[in-house]
């Protein structure tokens, strides 16, 4: 028997387990390790595609699926199998020409076929793949990009998406979408059904012997997940409304192996 049998510990990437160099500490990966061999289970809950988690998971080697595209997909690293839980149709349309006719500035995004496919390239894309493998390929237009639409995000300069977010004609949006600021450089949709909340949901219907959920996570895109876990907790980075969701607020930033001290605290309270 393990300390951490029944456990399962997900964690949000970007600005919690990986580092403004997109990097996973050492430390967090010794203490993610220890985790796992004492029985607990491990996995990743991000916005990114599968195909860019490889790297992260040659490197921890994970023993849950992960949560990607902000929760609209579950993928299993031993089996490659990728779950779809739901995707976007055309009624999405209105407000993305919303977005491409009032913000010029704007680069719209899609998600499909584990492509990043980009319209209007602007000055974040070298950003955007700074911190995304990809692969990309630009596109004369986002209605060309083929079904099904896994992700969508409109990128540029963070005063341009700090803007938009406030600006973004969010009448447009069909019932149960959400536009939501997740990233200095770039504002997401989250589709209908599509959460890290909900997601996290199913992965544990795939893991019979969870008992315990433990979530760690930053953003807003993290909130529902942090309140549907049975302990949350956020770095010292996150922001506001994430602190306010969370259980624990850790000492520990994401550049300051955050999931140490996550685990750490666990040893000592469970």
């Amino acid at each position: 028997m393990g300390k951490f049998d029944g456990i399962l510990l997900v964690s949000d990437c970007d600005g919690t387990l990986l580092s403004k160099n997109n990097e996973i500490s050492a430390d967090d990966v010794c203490s993610i390790k220890h985790f796992m061999d004492e029985g607990g289970r491990f996995a990743f809950a991000t916005g990114r595609i599968a195909s860019e988690l490889k790297v992260y998971n040659d490197l921890v080697r994970t023993n849950a699926p992960a949560i990607c595209y902000n929760g609209a997909v579950i993928y299993d690293f031993e089996t490659e199998n990728e779950t779809v839980i739901t995707c976007t149709g055309e009624d999405i349309v209105p407000f993305l020409e919303s977005i491409e006719n009032d913000n010029p500035e704007i680069m719209i995004d899609i998600i499909s076929n584990n492509t990043i496919h980009y319209f209007r390239e602007n000055d974040s894309l070298k950003k955007h793949k700074s911190i995304s493998i990809g692969p990309f390929l630009e596109v004369e237009h986002y209605k060309k990009v083929p079904a099904p639409w896994l992700k969508i995000a409109a990128w540029g300069m963070p005063d341009d998406v700090k803007r938009l977010s406030v600006s973004a004609r969010t009448d447009l949006l069909p019932e149960g979408y959400e536009f939501v600021h997740s990233y200095e450089y770039c504002c997401e949709l989250l589709f209908p059904g599509a959460s890290k909340g909900n997601a996290l949901t199913e992965l544990v219907k795939m893991l019979p012997d969870v008992k315990k959920v433990i979530a760690v996570g930053d953003n807003t895109n993290d909130i529902l997940m942090l309140e549907k876990a049975d302990l949350s907790f956020v770095p010292a980075n996150a922001v506001q409304v994430a602190k306010d969701a969370a259980d624990v607020v850790l000492e520990s930033d994401c550049n300051n192996s955050p999931l140490t001290e996550v685990i750490d605290y666990l040893e000592k309270k469970i």
